[in-house]
């Protein structure tokens, strides 16, 4: 059976492998055991073997984040996060499924995220990857001011893939410098990834959108600056009811994954002219 895990979403391309899993949670009570998921867990030795040590895993996971609030409550929402989707993807698909099948799904799910719990950062020091993350993106978004409608939106599911298992996670970034609010949403539908920029304005604490373009994931068909098809523009006009920035967002979530530095971005923050006076540019300096 072939297993497939989504890294971070990136623009075009979908990266499938262990690393997306979010830390999971401590060993499971058995006694109070009442979702369907819980029950199978509980009436194997072998899926309970697997349910302890992904608990020993996101245990040490939290205590790798020392005093950091922000980041064990970040850790503790993504748990929270992949066990209710655990559960949604056991009563809708695996519960029909052989019993077999179901049970090499549940252990394979579980021994992934396990491996990714204890998984360490590429370099020096060697910390929890998500933990590495998260710092990332607390020095990324330091570049500029902030504010109340900086954060993430994530969702996280797993998606439909026969006769196996695919946990993808889509999340809605937000970046504020002064009064400017660049986002990019990244979402699954009709089988590929797509992307949607937007750049708002705040005023009086609401934000107004003055600006938006989409990636879709098939390649050639943009509307993007930069991108590869024929109407590469922001559209300057945007509907009245295009989705405006949320406030009060979390502030890091290591499963949307390491921040993009990429031109649009920077100059969306750092020019109030951007992209009104040449809805072409990609952000770049011709």
């Amino acid at each position: 059976m072939r297993k497939l895990e989504i890294l971070f979403i990136a623009p075009f391309v979908i990266v499938w492998s262990l690393f997306a899993v979010p830390p999971a949670a401590d060993a499971m009570d058995c006694g109070q055991a009442s979702a369907p998921a819980a029950r199978a867990i509980c009436g194997d030795q072998q899926l309970q073997a697997a349910d302890a040590a992904m608990g020993e895993a996101y245990e040490k996971l939290l205590q790798a984040a020392d005093d950091d609030a922000d980041i064990r409550a970040m850790l503790v929402d993504s748990q929270k996060r992949w066990l209710a989707e655990r559960d949604k993807l056991f009563d809708r698909r695996l519960a029909s499924a052989d019993k077999d099948a179901q049970r090499a799904i549940m252990l394979s799910a579980i021994q992934d995220r396990t491996r990714v719990l204890t998984e360490p950062s590429g370099s020096p020091p060697q910390q929890p990857a998500l933990i590495v993350i998260a710092h990332g993106q607390r020095k990324f978004t330091a570049r500029y001011t902030g504010g109340s409608f900086a954060g993430f939106d994530t969702s996280c599911e797993f998606l439909p893939v026969q006769d196996s298992y695919a946990y993808g996670c889509f999340a809605s970034r937000q970046y504020q410098n002064y009064s400017r609010v660049c986002t990019a949403s990244r979402y699954w539908a009709t089988g590929r990834v797509h992307e949607k920029r937007s750049v708002a304005e705040i005023s009086d604490d609401k934000a107004r959108v003055i600006a938006t373009c989409s990636v879709d994931g098939a390649e050639g068909d943009t509307t993007c600056p930069g991108g590869s098809g024929e109407d590469r523009r922001w559209d300057t006009l945007p509907k009245a009811d295009a989705a405006a920035p949320m406030p009060s967002l979390p502030k890091i979530d290591a499963e949307a994954g390491p921040d993009e530095d990429a031109p649009w971005l920077r100059a969306c923050l750092t020019d109030r002219s951007y992209p009104l006076s040449d809805p072409t540019s990609d952000g770049t300096r011709k």
